[in-house]
């Protein structure tokens, strides 16, 4: 049997790895020690459509029934429970190919290389009949099939007859893929089809982030990055996957319902398919490339250059010290929604600054300047002189009491032979808020110098600029 994650309507999605763990304790189970013919579950009646199906499915290994005694036929499959049925029946990926540490990674490894139609989306349920007729159809032929022209194929071959008839309609795609179906699928597939495709299917290009692109599953993300180093709140309608373990290459997703809403990182080799727009490559270049009507709707601001297109808001940050390069790229989808700051509360608060703290990081990275380290103490002073900003409606280095930046800092305990302050207010958030600081020659120098080892930044949200971001940066 290819798993028996039994999940409840309703019940919390697992994540990826808990998924994959429930399924491997299942594979590991004898198949003798539970099943011998359809006839023997106790879920499965004499006259039940799928007997003989069941019957090959066990006899070859693909399928076994539970301690129970039962089979559920009804449950439905996952699309990696498919993916690997399939492969198996063929020998083209057996279970002596499997990974250790991720069994489903063989069988996507496979279907990846191919070019074939996966989603990476294993929420149980969510894998329906049409996704079976373009995995089926795409693997069969070696060519990328629309929904409807994977269906009709599987009807004209055979492998199919419908759900309720032998048309389109009658398919219904929608429906998720039972236990039984995809037994039969699979049958009936090894019945009509010899040998699956070697072929490989160009897939239409579409923008991407080391191959991850707007519209995608978070399975994808996941199986591809792997799991985040955090996941932060941020001030739209989605949540940022933060993956900063290389500076060099850091790079942030946005998801939102399970789905990559956005992309954002200032590693230039990360980036694909792009429109001509990328890290290092000069705005007037990129601009004269763009179709008027998408130009004379662009915005273009000191450090931003701002575009729709293909249903993509495309942000360029720009390094006018530069020449106006390209310093990174955030794009995300059209139709994502901002919230009010208001709104806004701790979490909002600690994914600012900590991704303030990642962007003065990645920024020193590309240009190979020491890395700073998190400082509590500078992280403490800055965020008290934000909040003391926000609540007396001023934006100055020095306080309401006369305070410097190093008055402030050694009030908290911090002792240093070479110390900075930026500020910054009213930017929607940590990165405007660092690519407007960059474009500033005083505070670029600051998060440039190399002779600085430490930084803290803090972060206030209200009065009257909105937000108020400010970064001490010091050496002991």
């Amino acid at each position: 049997m290819i798993g028996n994650d039994n999940n409840r309507q309703g019940e919390v999605m697992l994540n990826i790895k808990q998924r994959i763990c429930i399924i491997m304790l299942i594979l590991a189970i004898p198949l003798s020690d539970y099943t011998a013919s359809a006839a023997s579950f106790n879920d499965v009646t004499p006259s039940y459509w799928a007997n003989s199906y069941i019957d090959w499915a066990v006899d070859s290994g693909l399928a076994q029934g539970y301690k129970d005694g039962s089979f559920r036929p009804d449950d439905k499959v996952t699309e990696i429970e498919f993916l690997a049925m399939m492969l198996r029946a063929y020998g083209s990926v057996t279970r002596k190919d499997e990974l250790a540490s991720d069994w489903s990674r063989s069988y996507y490894n496979h279907a990846e290389r191919l070019g074939w139609p996966v989603t990476f989306n294993n929420q149980r349920g969510q894998f329906n009949r049409g996704q079976a007729a373009l995995l089926i159809a795409a693997a069969a032929n070696g060519k990328s099939y629309n929904r409807d022209e994977a269906i009709q194929w599987l009807l004209d071959s055979g492998i199919s007859q419908g759900r309720s008839s032998a048309t389109i309609a009658g398919y219904e795609a929608g429906g998720g893929v039972k236990r039984a179906e995809a037994l039969t699928f699979v049958y009936m597939m090894k019945e009509k089809v010899a040998a699956l495709s070697d072929k490989r299917i160009q897939k239409s290009s579409s923008a991407s982030l080391n191959g991850i692109s707007i519209g995608e599953n978070i399975g994808e993300l996941l199986y591809r990055m792997g799991q985040p180093t955090r996941i932060d709140a941020s001030e739209y309608d989605y949540e940022w996957y933060v993956y900063n373990s290389d500076y060099a290459a850091y790079s942030m997703y946005g998801v939102r319902n399970g789905t990559i809403a956005a992309l954002f990182s200032n590693d230039e080799g990360g980036w694909r398919d792009t429109g001509g727009a990328n890290v290092d490559i000069k705005l007037a270049a990129i601009s004269a490339s763009l179709p008027a009507s998408v130009k004379a709707a662009a915005k273009k601001a000191d450090h931003y250059y701002d575009y729709r297109s293909g249903g993509i808001r495309h942000t360029l940050f720009l390094d006018s010290h530069e020449d106006n390069r390209v310093a990174a790229l955030l794009l995300q989808s059209d139709n994502f929604t901002a919230r009010q700051i208001s709104s806004f509360g701790e979490k909002e608060r600690t994914a600012m600054e900590q991704g303030m703290f990642d962007m003065v990081n990645a920024e020193r990275a590309q240009r190979s300047i020491d890395l700073l380290q998190w400082d509590k103490l500078a992280g403490s002073s800055s965020r008290a002189h934000s909040i003391d900003m926000m609540k007396n409606n001023y934006f100055s280095h020095t306080n309401k009491s006369g305070k410097s930046p190093f008055d402030r800092m050694k009030s908290v305990g911090i002792a240093y032979t070479k110390a900075a302050e930026n500020l910054a207010a009213g930017s929607p958030n940590s990165i405007f808020a660092h690519y407007m600081l960059l474009n500033s020659e005083s505070h670029r120098e600051n998060l440039l110098n190399n002779q600085y080892t430490r930084l803290g930044v803090g972060v206030a949200f209200g009065g009257s600029y909105g937000t108020y971001f400010t970064q001490n940066f010091y050496t002991p």
